[in-house]
């Protein structure tokens, strides 16, 4: 086609999109019965643009039209709206035509204004601000939605996201979000779990939560809704770091102007944020709460990120709607749990039904091959680079040097999972000696910035690299579990785990970021136990977690293995029922007399929160983290009553 030809079909488009906002607008209007569309009669001068000829702009204009009605059909159906939509009278300007009927309007492009009819002219504007939507603020509308038929469901799948049929368990997540009933969707990765909670919110009335476990998801998901038109989204996330900017978004969000929030469990903790949540339930109802990768809530929840443990009881009161007092359903979303995981997440997401969880026939991923390559710590590196010259391109029938080239969608991108930030097994170091070594364009990524970046350099680094990286520019990307989730990369097709993972969910979650498009991909792990009755006497399960502490602090880096390593998460998430109970008991000196009920609130001393002359930023990543172990007795007290609430 020529470039004429496609600016023509663009600009039909655009026109096409400008009439069906038109048509909504005079409903909203009153100057059109929805309950009497075959009385519509839509006129309007396309044909006096000089773009289109006669039959092309009626074309048009028809087209809009229908399809608007079609539309609005469906959506009659799924909510059992009794709506007999007919087909209107349609003219364009040009036509000879009587105008019989009050629920004429005349939509003007050329600037022509008929005296005698309702007109609505629509002009291109440059404006060179941003324009707040405003969402419908309503204090009675509760869905209603019963059962509705798979084919009506089919037929938005298709109108909005392109899709010609639903995977294996989505309509059955999808009937339990948008009936008003909580679900718990266990799917394999790739199987396409967002779509369920997208597909729910843009059926229901009102604005959708999503709490997402890190920022690279809540992006990763806005980019993936902005490339099928939908850009009404904000992640209010720590990346916004001028806290005008934080607050203008909390603000916009109070007032309805998305329909998407993406926040960290953490957030619901924040007074703030929860006053901007009370305003917005007064007139606009929160249609879901969705918790994706809901497997942190137990993996995470219980070992450093305590609020992932408060999501179940504190979403539903926040998000409730104060007229009705109608409790929005809560989604829980995951690709990996096991049986005890999964229990747990349903505990503490107070997700009780039992026909709830939703999980296909099985979860095998047959495009994966597996392969566990055992090596002592030393000869890591080696293995590494063994894999990715000599093993690897043969594979695909390629070399070495083809293998690591951009292709585009045809790229072999990969991802080499380590288990820290810096260090000797740090996504850095490991990233400089594959570029050195094999001359392998590379980037990093990490949830936490490494110690030659500040947080701004490297918030800026890691996304311009995520960018590159699903773009294709980039084929291999070093990085930490913080990359292992959600990230929606079709042509991934290996991954190599230079530690072994924490545990099998974590490394069936990472392993299946590959071979999201159905073709075979390849999944390593290079595995180190270096000192196997040293391993025997940490893995032990009868050994008491204080015997464990003392074996491990008896263990220098220089004889470190991957036990090793993989038991300082662990050692750090729980330290002993002692330190535990001694955490508790700090707070409760604090609290005070707590023999008579009482209502009272109190602020936890920065000594309890940060450790001494340090910022809370110098806390984060080190293992004796006073913040976590704060909050994480806070919670305990608030399990046995003591504390109502905190944030």
């Amino acid at each position: 086609a020529s470039d004429e030809d496609i600016i023509r079909y663009l600009t039909s488009i655009k026109i096409s999109h400008q009439i069906q906002l038109t048509l909504l607008t005079a409903i909203q209007s009153g100057h059109l019965n929805l309950e009497e569309t075959g009385l519509w009669h839509i006129i309007s001068d396309i044909d006096e643009l000089g773009i289109f000829d006669k039959e092309e702009s009626l074309s048009i204009l028809k087209g809009s039209v229908e399809d608007f009605i079609e539309l609005a059909e469906y959506l009659c159906k799924i909510y059992t709206i009794d709506l007999a939509l007919e087909t209107p009278l349609i003219n364009i300007s040009s036509d000879s035509y009587s105008v019989e009927t009050e629920n004429t309007i005349y939509i003007s492009f050329a600037n022509y204004f008929p005296q005698h009819l309702t007109c609505f002219y629509v002009q291109d504007l440059y404006f060179p601000y941003h324009i707040t939507n405003s969402s419908m603020s309503t204090t009675t509308l509760v869905p209603v939605i019963e059962n509705p038929e798979e084919s009506d469901l089919v037929y938005f799948l298709q109108y909005l996201f392109r899709k010609p049929y639903f995977l294996e368990g989505q309509y059955e997540g999808i009937i339990r979000a948008i009936t008003g009933k909580d679900a718990l969707l266990l799917l394999p990765t790739g199987a396409g779990k967002s779509l369920v909670y997208q597909l729910s919110s843009l059926l229901l009335p009102g604005i959708t939560i999503v709490i997402d476990p890190i920022i690279s998801l809540m992006e990763d998901q806005i980019d993936n809704l902005s490339l099928v038109g939908i850009d009404r989204c904000i992640a209010i996330s720590s990346l916004m770091e001028d806290q005008e900017e934080k607050t203008r978004a909390t603000q916009l969000f109070g007032q309805g102007e998305y329909l998407f929030a993406y926040i960290s469990p953490e957030r619901l903790q924040i007074e703030e944020f929860r006053e901007q949540l009370r305003s917005l339930t007064v007139g606009i109802p929160i249609s879901l709460i969705v918790i994706d990768e809901a497997h942190c809530v137990s993996e995470w929840g219980h070992d450093f990120r305590t609020s992932y443990l408060n999501i179940g009881k504190t979403s539903r009161n926040l998000c409730k709607n104060p007229n009705s007092n109608r409790i929005p359903p809560l989604l829980a979303l995951t690709g990996t749990a096991s049986r005890a995981v999964l229990k747990d997440v349903q505990r503490e997401l107070q997700i009780e039904d039992f026909e709830a969880i939703v999980t296909p026939k099985t979860f095998d991923r047959a495009e994966l091959k597996f392969e566990i390559i055992h090596t002592p710590s030393i000869n890591k590196f080696n293995i590494l680079k063994g894999i990715l010259i000599n093993k690897l391109p043969p594979l695909f029938n390629t070399t070495s040097s083809d293998f690591y080239q951009p292709h585009g969608k045809q790229t072999n991108a990969g991802l080499v999972f380590c288990p820290h930030v810096d260090g000797e097994y740090g996504v850095e170091m490991i990233e400089q000696k594959i570029k050195n070594e094999l001359h392998i364009q590379t980037d990093i990524y990490s949830g936490k910035q490494p110690k030659n970046y500040t947080s701004n350099e490297y918030k800026n680094k890691k996304k311009n690299a995520t960018i590159k990286f699903k773009r294709n520019k980039i084929p291999l990307f070093v990085c930490t579990k913080a990359f292992g989730m959600g990230i929606d990369k079709p042509n991934i097709r290996y991954t190599i785990h230079y530690n072994i993972p924490p545990s099998i969910e974590s490394f069936y979650q990472e392993a299946g970021r590959a071979g999201r498009d159905k073709k075979t991909a390849y999944c390593f792990i290079i595995a180190s136990n270096d000192y196997k009755p040293r391993s025997h006497k940490l893995l032990d399960p009868n050994a008491k977690i204080e015997d464990i502490n003392k074996i491990y602090a008896n263990i220098s880096k220089d004889v470190d293995d991957d036990i090793s390593r993989n038991m300082y998460f662990h050692l750090n998430s729980f330290q002993g029922i002692e330190n535990e109970k001694k955490n508790m008991e700090t707070i409760l000196n604090h609290i005070g007399d707590i023999t008579h009920p009482k209502k009272q609130s109190f602020t936890i001393p920065n000594k309890l929160l940060y450790n001494k002359n340090s910022s809370p930023k110098d806390d984060s990543d080190k293992k004796d983290n006073p913040r976590e172990k704060t909050e994480k007795a806070i919670y305990h007290l608030k399990l046995l009553g003591i504390i109502s609430d905190y944030t």
